[in-house]
């Protein structure tokens, strides 16, 4: 687990995530925006993508989902940005335990070259 910004592991986290927090999602608008990146092991990228999109499908029904989109490097494919909006941070949280969210973390476990971060974003501009 990696620790927020207390130094204690954040609560969001499904167990088994290493997520690193790089804005507070406490400073962020009503809506939280993130964005996690995950590089795939030299040749793994096409099933990285695969798992990828069938995260995507499955969590854009899930409450409180505002935005789920997969995009792929233009440099690198072996790596790939999620972007995500959420409604607050408890759905985020409900997102993370659901079925799906848990079935890629295990199936992405053998095809990350690293643990994925997380970058948590606000608009800066009103």
């Amino acid at each position: 687990m990696s620790p927020g910004l207390n130094g204690k592991r954040d609560p969001r986290e499904p167990d088994g995530v290493k997520v690193t927090i790089q804005t507070s999602p406490e400073h962020a608008s009503t809506i939280v925006l993130l964005m996690p990146i995950f590089i795939a092991q030299t040749g793994r990228g096409v099933h990285l993508e695969r798992a990828l999109l069938t995260l995507q499908t499955a969590s854009r029904t899930d409450r409180g989902c505002l935005q789920y989109s997969v995009f792929s490097d233009l440099h690198d494919e072996n790596r790939f940005v999620l972007h995500e909006e959420w409604a607050t941070t408890e759905l985020l949280a409900a997102h993370n335990r659901e079925a799906h969210v848990l079935e890629f973390i295990a199936r992405a476990e053998g095809l990350l070259r690293e643990p994925f971060t997380a970058t948590w974003m606000r608009p800066i501009a009103h």
